[in-house]
């Protein structure tokens, strides 16, 4: 990878995490163990915790679609959010 290539991952990758923990994935709410798994794991040898690579493609897929005609339409508009609230399900399953 190119050094943008590998800075944009880190940066899904990130946004990944922070969202793993704002939807309760990883660590999960009130569960002390695994707040201490979080702060003790070793990424670059193990990785996130249940971290798939779909949930970095869905990060990258969400900026795609902000920067797309559709989504900039949306943001003006009252556009519809089934498409999101589909993903999000996803992500909480």
């Amino acid at each position: 990878m190119s050094d943008a290539q590998r800075e944009r991952f880190h940066r899904a990758y990130d946004v990944a995490k922070l969202l793993m923990r704002d939807f309760g994935l990883f660590p999960r709410r009130d569960d002390a163990a695994e707040e201490r798994e979080a702060l003790e794991v070793d990424e670059l040898t193990t990785g996130y915790p249940r971290m798939t690579l779909q949930h970095i493609l869905d990060v990258v897929n969400a900026y795609l679609y902000t920067l797309s005609d559709v989504g900039k339409a949306e943001q003006k508009g009252a556009g519809s959010s089934t498409g999101r609230s589909r993903k999000v399900r996803r992500w909480t399953r």
